[in-house]
């Protein structure tokens, strides 16, 4: 199936309930899969139409080896192709890149928030796997963030893609880390000077979804569930309002920064909604580009029963054409 061909077919597909473990090892990855659903069977062949590569790793750490994932389309022409990199972590201490997703049971979900391998349509997508809150203290998390940014520029070449034109792509935990990466990258803020310090770390934009953007605006103004809050703060932050600012996109917002699209959902409970209203409002006040959408009927993912407004095939369509202007035209 063509990679055009797999937006029409999920646009027009069904959305189910499902696990919510994207690396489920009872399921094989999505190009071994042949789901009789619609959406699965356009997730699977697309996925077939990618070389995949898995397990490449990026940098050694007391911890471990950290290792990323290429996608790339099997037909790409020779010419240098645009680049995104997403960031694996979820609610900061769980790696999810596998997306072993049974797709016969899909979420109902943004398609590049279930896969964003999905965004590989005449891109490379790579998903790097990044130190765990149980692994290690913040500023960890960042510096590995930026050392997935220096290797994808470092080997640009290789990797046959263009080193001026690399976005970002997260949700919840690591859209914090991808706005992060996007609005220090031309401070030499939060570096790791243990990382090829001098590889810049810019980049041509960022899309955030479901984003925590100011940990003290949490704390102080969208904190009503103190045991909510608990849950969702990084734990190695602790009680230090000077880490939830280190740690804060907001803090680190510049006029020069790149284009953002911020997308949340209106009934979010876990992270506010007045977290991407707030973040938004301090990127116009500087003078950045910023797209946003509110979805209602949604939370920090999908309300059972509930049909969010917009529907799902356009908040799809609007987070392709974010990257269609930002990144696939030359500059």
């Amino acid at each position: 199936m063509k990679r055009r061909l797999f937006l029409a077919a999920c646009a027009g597909a069904a959305y189910g309930q499902a696990n919510r473990d994207p690396d489920d090892p009872k399921n094989p990855y999505p190009e071994d899969q042949h789901p009789t659903s619609e959406r699965g069977r356009a997730l699977a062949e697309f996925a077939r139409s990618l070389k995949i590569r898995r397990g490449i790793p990026f940098v050694s750490r007391p911890e471990g080896t950290l290792t990323l994932a290429v996608y790339e389309p099997r037909d790409r022409t020779a010419h240098p192709l645009p680049c995104v990199l997403a960031f694996g972590i979820s609610a900061f201490y769980k790696n999810q890149t596998n997306y072993r997703w049974d797709l016969d049971n899909l979420m109902p979900n943004p398609t590049p928030n279930l896969y964003p391998p999905a965004l590989a349509r005449d891109r490379v997508v790579v998903v790097a796997n990044l130190r765990l809150s149980n692994q290690a203290m913040w500023p960890a998390q960042i510096h590995d963030a930026k050392c997935a940014m220096r290797w994808v520029r470092k080997n640009a070449t290789s990797l046959k893609i263009d080193p001026n034109r690399i976005a970002l792509f997260g949700a919840s935990a690591s859209g914090n880390l991808s706005a992060l990466v996007a609005l220090t990258a031309a401070t030499g803020q939060l570096d790791d000077p243990t990382c090829d310090p001098k590889v810049s770390t810019a980049v041509k934009a960022a899309c955030c979804l479901s984003t925590p953007s100011d940990w003290v605006y949490y704390k102080n103004v969208d904190s009503g569930n103190k045991s909510l809050f608990k849950d969702v703060i990084p734990p190695y932050l602790g009680n230090d309002d000077r880490l939830y600012r280190e740690a804060s996109p907001y803090t680190y917002v510049h006029s020069g920064a790149p284009p953002f699209f911020l997308s949340h959902g209106l009934q979010d409970q876990r992270v506010p909604y007045s977290q991407m209203t707030h973040f938004a409002d301090a990127l116009k006040r500087a003078g950045v580009d910023v797209e946003t959408l509110s979805i209602n009927h949604y939370q920090h993912g999908p309300v059972r029963g509930e049909t969010p407004d917009p529907p799902y095939p356009e908040i799809d369509k609007r987070i392709y054409g974010f990257f269609e202007r930002h990144l696939d035209t030359q500059s």
